[in-house]
């Protein structure tokens, strides 16, 4: 009967991971920018503009979020609960701000135990589902997420991290970022009296930049290899949650929801 159960489970678990890896791509088709990442202005092709409807009905990008598979952009929580009452999240747009390829939003998925009143954004993540199925091109791309379990337990202390910033401006602001040990930034938000915890990553630059207000959602990449890939690519660490006043620095560093944390939800949601 134990061998019984035991073959039981063996079969859950390799029938869910066969779900996760077929409904979430894997490198080539995903993490892979045709564009030049070295450049600061490059927009990567996953970003996806989350677009409001105002009152007047104005149209307003207020977050952003992450192309994942075909039918999915995952953003930050406080995207979708922490909204004026009369904003109405609608469409996302696609390969790049000024194009015109908007996809409705057909249903927000909030993580079930974000708690919008709270200082610290604990599990501030959310899926969006698109209305219909994205067509790939080289300006739409899915970037990759840390879907085996190597992948999620890789130390990030040592990497070079990306994100996207977008203030007034159109054009990307490409900027080099480094995780901030949680002690140090724990040093930092004590005095704020936040708390934070290990499914965040805090991250910063080294130097100080311009507002970085409307990034909220966006991405936190990691550029190398994988635990089924040897060809460097991205892959999405973190989701941008909260941070100083101005954009993070090393001294006063951004925090991110913690990807590989929530991939369980995640794989459970898309499925």
């Amino acid at each position: 009967m134990n061998k019984l159960i035991l073959w039981n489970f063996l079969i859950v678990v390799i029938a869910l991971n066969n779900m996760a890896e077929a409904s979430l791509p894997e490198h080539p088709v995903c993490g892979v920018h045709t564009g030049d990442s070295t450049s600061a202005t490059t927009e990567f092709p996953w970003t996806a503009h989350i677009v409001y409807t105002k009152p007047g009905n104005k149209k307003g990008i207020h977050c952003r979020g992450t192309l994942i598979n075909e039918r999915y952009v995952l953003t930050g929580g406080h995207c979708v609960r922490k909204l004026p009452k009369t904003f109405v999240l609608s469409h996302v747009k696609l390969g790049g701000i000024n194009s015109a390829n908007d996809i409705a939003v057909a249903e927000i998925i909030p993580n079930e135990n974000y708690d919008a009143a709270s200082n610290n954004n604990l599990n501030d993540i959310a899926l969006l589902k698109l209305e219909k199925d994205v067509q790939f091109n080289d300006k739409v791309q899915p970037i990759c997420l840390p879907v085996d379990a190597a992948d999620r337990k890789v130390d990030l202390t040592s990497k070079v991290l990306k994100i996207s910033e977008y203030e007034h401006s159109k054009t990307a602001n490409n900027v080099e970022v480094y995780e901030v040990p949680k002690n140090d930034c724990k040093v930092y938000y004590d005095t704020q009296k936040i708390s934070i915890l290990d499914s965040q990553i805090c991250a910063g630059a080294e130097l100080a930049r311009n507002s970085c207000k409307g990034s909220g959602g966006g991405a936190l990449m990691k550029y190398g290899t994988s635990a089924k890939s040897n060809t460097q690519h991205f892959t999405l660490v973190g989701v941008s949650s909260f941070g100083p006043r101005m954009c993070g620095t090393i001294a006063e560093p951004d925090v991110y929801t913690r990807v590989s944390d929530f991939m369980d939800w995640i794989v459970s949601k898309v499925n």
